[in-house]
């Protein structure tokens, strides 16, 4: 499951809304794919310019290759390549790959044989997983487990708390934790245990940056906020993906509710 499908599941609450703007949450989504990028070691930083860099080699999965694609069309600002990037259909494309993976159930309402409505369902065993992951390594930065050093997290766990804390919802996916004081700043202690090479540590702390700083200005401006009641149909959809305005309506049933994505 790539990092930002993840994301994309954590970032639904029990109801099926999202814990963000619609529009910060496509921010963190996009960032979630770039850093995919860079830990897969398609994308670094430029040694001289500090610019996001596409680094020869095959092309990785088509959403990969499209973020690619952004960055070049970015000339390798990471700020800007993330917010063009947030503009595609990325929730679409997760809630895809989500529900062929079945973390989603699907439902298709239609009226007058017309299809005027798609909303998404988390199952819940498949948050727990995740947040049962992420909690385990927030708790590993506690001091007395931390003797030898940090501890060793996969990389794109890593990634993804840092995503998630600097949107500030870090404490909303995962919930309380007893005697783990400073969620944000355990997953900085994470992240500057990474151990990669100087171009991908600046790379990758760059696009977290570029997230951090556009999904709270959004969240401050209340851009897009799904926590008013709506509706989508087919056709407008465009109001309520890839980062445009719009929110789902509430869910009225199944596990959790259903998000319009």
């Amino acid at each position: 499951m790539l990092i930002a499908d993840r994301a994309a599941l954590l970032l639904l609450d029990a109801q099926g809304r999202r814990r963000l703007p619609a529009r910060a949450a496509a921010t963190v989504l996009a960032g979630a794919l770039l850093s995919e990028l860079v830990l897969l070691r398609h994308l670094q930083a430029d040694p001289a310019s500090g610019a996001l860099r596409v680094r020869p080699g095959p092309q990785p999965a088509p959403r990969l290759t499209a973020a690619l694609t952004a960055v070049t069309a970015g000339a390798g600002d990471a700020a800007r390549t993330v917010r063009a990037l947030a503009g595609e259909r990325l929730w679409e494309d997760a809630a895809s790959a989500l529900g062929e993976a079945g973390a989603l159930r699907t439902e298709r309402r239609r009226r007058l044989l017309v299809l005027t409505r798609v909303r998404w369902f988390p199952r819940e065993g498949s948050v727990a997983a995740l947040q049962v992951q992420l909690r385990a390594a927030l708790l590993a930065t506690r001091l007395p487990h931390r003797a030898g050093g940090a501890p060793a997290v996969d990389p794109a766990t890593v990634s993804l708390l840092v995503l998630l804390a600097g949107a500030g919802c870090l404490r909303e996916v995962v919930g309380h934790l007893p005697g783990a004081a400073g969620l944000d700043e355990a997953a900085d202690v994470l992240a500057d245990a990474r151990a990669l090479a100087p171009q991908l540590r600046e790379a990758l702390e760059d696009l977290e940056t570029a997230v951090a700083v556009r999904a709270q200005a959004l969240r401050c401006t209340g851009s897009s906020s799904d926590t008013t009641p709506g509706s989508t149909g087919d056709g407008d959809h465009g109001g309520h993906h890839g980062g445009s305005d719009g929110g789902p309506g509430v869910g009225s049933g199944g596990e959790g509710g259903g998000g319009d994505w």
